[in-house]
Order: C-alpha cells, then sequence, then structure tokens
C-alpha cells in the first residue's frame, strides 16, 4: 500500500487548525502517513488581523511533536504567499508543485475540514483502485446532503460537482486547467453537446471561466466543475461523508459569515466508521444522482441561466 502524503495550507485559524489535524491523527493509518502543514506568513497591510492567530499557530505546530503521523513536516513561510489571486505566489499552489516533484499522489485539504477515522483508508485503498480508471479524475472525502439514491453501494461516481474538501489526487492526472483549455473547449460541438447534456448553466460557466482564466483568475472548485463535466471525468465520494466542513464563519479571510448554512453542514451525517471498504461499482444510479446533484446547485430556472449564459458569451467576446 502506499500511503499519500496530506497537505494542509494554513495561515490563521488555529481553532479549526487543530480540530483538523486531531481529527487527522485519529485516522486508521495516521501511523503511516507524512502531513506537510505550510504556515503562510501574514500580510503587511493586514498584520493586526492575522498575526495573533499566526503566532499560535506557530507555537502550537512548534509544540506537538509528530501527533501520532508517521511524520508532521513545519514549511514556514518567511513572505505572505497569499492564496490563488494573479498577485500571489499562492500558499497551496506552491505547496502542490513542491510535493509533486517528490510523490506520485497526494492528498490535500483546507484547515477546516474535521475527518471520520476511515478517511485516510478510503483515500489511500481508492488511490490505488482508481490510478489506472482514465475516467476517474480524483477522490473527495466530502459528500453534500443531497438525498441520493444507492443500491448497498459504499461509493459513488460524480460528474456534475467538484467540493475539494478533502482530496485525493494523482501527479499525473492534474489538468492544467488554463486559458488554453478553456479556449479549446469553445467548439459548437461540444458547446452543442454540453447544452443538450447539462443545460445552459453549464455553457455559461464554459465561457466565463475562459474569460477570468484569460486574466489569470482561476477558482479552483468552480474551474475543476466545468473540466470534469467538459472532459466527461469523474471524481469518487463516499455515499456517507467522510469530511465535515466547519469554516463558514468568515474567518479564512472571505465575508462569508452564515449560521444557518454552517448549521446544515453540522447536521450532514458523517461516518464513524474506523475501515471503508469499496462496494459496487460506483455507477449505482449515476445518471439520477448525476442529475440531482446538477439540479440542486443550479436550482434556477432554466430561462435564468440561458440569459446568463448569453451574457457571459457577449462578455467573452468583447474581452477578448
Amino acid at each position: 500500500m502506499i500511503y499519500a502524503p496530506v497537505l494542509i495550507p494554513t495561515l490563521n485559524r488555529y481553532e479549526h487548525l487543530k480540530q483538523c489535524l486531531e481529527s487527522l491523527s485519529r485516522c486508521t493509518w495516521a501511523d503511516k502517513t507524512e502531513v506537510y502543514v505550510a504556515l503562510d506568513y501574514p500580510p503587511a497591510d493586514k498584520w493586526d488581523k492575522y498575526a495573533p492567530g499566526w503566532e499560535k499557530n506557530r507555537d502550537w505546530l512548534h509544540s506537538v511533536g509528530d501527533m501520532g503521523f508517521k511524520k508532521l513536516h513545519l514549511i514556514e513561510r518567511t513572505e505572505n504567499y497569499g492564496t490563488w489571486q494573479p498577485r500571489d505566489k499562492g500558499n497551496a499552489k506552491c505547496l502542490v508543485e513542491d510535493i509533486s516533484s517528490k510523490y506520485d499522489r497526494y492528498i490535500v485539504s483546507e484547515d477546516d475540514n474535521v475527518f471520520s477515522p476511515n478517511f485516510l483508508e478510503f483515500m489511500d485503498k481508492g488511490l490505488k483502485k482508481f490510478e489506472n480508471d482514465d475516467k476517474v479524475d480524483s477522490l473527495i472525502g466530502y459528500r453534500w446532503y443531497f438525498p441520493i439514491k444507492t443500491k448497498g453501494n459504499s461509493f459513488m461516481r460524480i460528474t456534475t460537482d467538484y467540493t475539494p474538501w478533502g482530496v485525493g489526487c494523482w501527479v499525473k492526472k492534474r489538468p492544467c486547467l488554463d486559458y488554453l483549455w478553456f479556449k479549446n473547449q469553445l467548439t459548437l460541438r461540444t458547446l452543442f453537446r454540453l447544452y443538450r447534456q447539462y443545460g445552459p448553466g453549464i455553457v455559461g460557466s464554459l465561457f466565463e471561466f475562459a474569460r477570468s482564466a484569460h486574466k489569470g483568475e482561476i477558482m479552483i472548485d468552480q474551474h475543476h466543475k466545468v473540466y470534469l463535466m467538459t472532459a466527461g471525468m469523474q471524481i469518487i465520494v463516499p455515499v456517507v461523508s467522510l469530511v465535515r466542513n466547519i469554516g463558514l464563519d468568515g474567518s479564512g479571510g472571505m465575508p462569508i459569515n452564515n449560521e444557518e448554512m454552517q448549521a446544515l453542514y453540522d447536521s450532514i451525517p458523517t461516518s464513524n466508521d474506523s475501515h471503508f471498504e469499496f462496494i459496487g461499482t460506483g455507477y449505482e444510479e449515476y445518471d439520477y444522482n448525476n442529475r440531482l446533484y446538477l439540479n440542486e446547485r443550479e436550482w434556477q430556472g432554466k430561462w435564468f441561466y440561458i440569459k446568463r449564459m448569453v451574457r457571459k458569451m457577449i462578455k467573452y467576446f468583447i474581452s477578448n
């Protein structure tokens, strides 16, 4: 068995990071897993906001040893790398690039995720099982609360969503989602196929993200979701979620503080099992579940998405 390293970029969210790492340390195979935490440096113009949490994270990470992991590596940035904006180096991006030169697979998580005891087993077994499956892009431990259908299977294949809360990846399968890739998809044949298969929402998103990619702005989750549907790729998701997200409190630098949504996230059942077995093919109720995910995420009426599609197309052609 190959035990993939876990990558966690962080900055100032001490309580979140502590819960994240403590839950990960209780996972089966934690003692066989190396964990890399990349601690970013506070930005100078927001020092007062970020420095206190950064200092708590730094001091705590220096004091906890390996926490039961095979090895806990701390990477301390000496300047602010930022997140994903064009002006930033990107703490997560640089961490992934560095690890990709040393390993052929990895697991990456934000610092506001809490894991089930079988999360690492799901990831490592899945990264082995689906390594040569050309249809599988990655594994994700989080499953939305949507009322899916199953037939005794423990996992499913999803094409219409990408929520990167605990992701297992292969270096050789990682796509290069730059402007050229999105531009090359803007053919009449591809656009017509996507419209028939998924509706106007995905077509509008393809133009929207081609335009933003041209400006160097990549939204990991949304761009990757469009990639999955356009390329016909799948993610592997457990039937019962193995991840709980605790970050909707505005602490991550984004203006999001939604107590109602956080309460919903907290209510989503997560597994308490210590082991994970892949049961079934993942294609059980495949069409129904993918359509369900798409409808739940794009809940506006079709006319709304047609108007949105036209607007995005016009903006794309004007800017290019």
